[in-house]
């Protein structure tokens, strides 16, 4: 019961590698070894793929997987360090649908997002910036002078113009008070 309690995560967001593989050796005659390995995640040992193993023909692998009916593994994609497998299920020997992507990035292998994952993704990550912009949070009023200086500023200032009077008087004839209006 703890197992159906537990939380999945989805596939999208795990990957596979093979340490008993050296991924620096992977080419794209062994790839589909590689990734066709039954502790993948991945694989479906359920697949085309896996019946033309147990029944270990000398045939060509393309060659058995044509003449198959059902979920099959077949490399699409190859620039080593990177290998693209499309996982499908084969209809008929001239009808194939996609059903999902694998990419194998120096023999770790991730499962390629679809594109309502990607661009949900993508949306994501445009409006949630865009929803935080257009937000209003209420602004404190302050007054100029308190929000250009702080508590510390304020009396400090006036304490060293106090020591400046008393370091240097103004002198007798200049007049305290407002000049406004006088000629």
């Amino acid at each position: 019961m703890a197992g159906a309690n537990a939380q999945t995560v989805p596939l999208l967001h795990q990957s596979y590698k093979n340490p008993n593989f050296a991924g620096n050796l992977l080419n794209s005659d062994n790839i589909l070894d590689y990734f066709c390995d039954p502790a993948n995640i991945f694989y479906d040992q359920s697949s085309c793929n896996q019946q033309v193993k147990m029944q270990n023909l000398n045939r060509p692998l393309n060659e058995c997987l044509q003449s198959m009916n059902g979920i099959q593994y077949t490399l699409v994609g190859s620039n080593p360090p990177l290998f693209v497998i499309m996982k499908q299920r084969r209809n008929s020997p001239t009808n194939v649908t996609p059903l999902c992507y694998y990419y194998i990035v120096n023999g770790t292998v991730y499962q390629c997002p679809d594109l309502y994952t990607f661009i949900q993704s993508k949306l994501i990550g445009i409006v949630h910036p865009l929803r935080q912009a257009l937000e209003t949070d209420e602004v404190e009023e302050e007054s100029p002078l308190t929000a250009r200086s702080t508590y510390y500023q304020r009396t400090r200032t006036a304490l060293i113009i106090q020591d400046l009077f008393k370091k240097f008087p103004l002198p007798e004839d200049v007049v305290s008070g407002p000049l406004i209006g006088r000629k």
